[in-house]
């Protein structure tokens, strides 16, 4: 069974075993364009803790874009790396 995630318009899969979701970010999308909201979802869900792949599919980034933006913030101080590799509020 499948759904729409209506936020980023990818489909999200309902069953453990279904296939990976495709990246669909457009090639002109800079990571600095997405820092703003990705900082507002850890303000308004305290104690949000992400994995990479599930960072990944909340807002609708490629991998390598979203563990660039994250790392990113973490630098900065704005998010930080649990022992276990989760990006939480820093």
């Amino acid at each position: 069974m499948w759904r729409k995630h209506a936020s980023v318009g990818k489909r999200l899969s309902a069953d453990a075993d279904a296939p990976p979701i495709h990246d669909s970010e457009t090639p002109d999308e800079r990571p600095s364009d997405v820092i703003p909201t990705i900082l507002e979802t850890y303000r308004e869900m305290p104690g949000l803790s992400l994995y990479l792949h599930q960072a990944v599919r909340l807002f609708g980034l490629r991998v390598n874009t979203c563990r660039v933006v994250l790392d990113q913030l973490v630098a900065r101080g704005s998010l930080r790396r649990t022992a276990d590799g989760q990006y939480a509020a820093g």
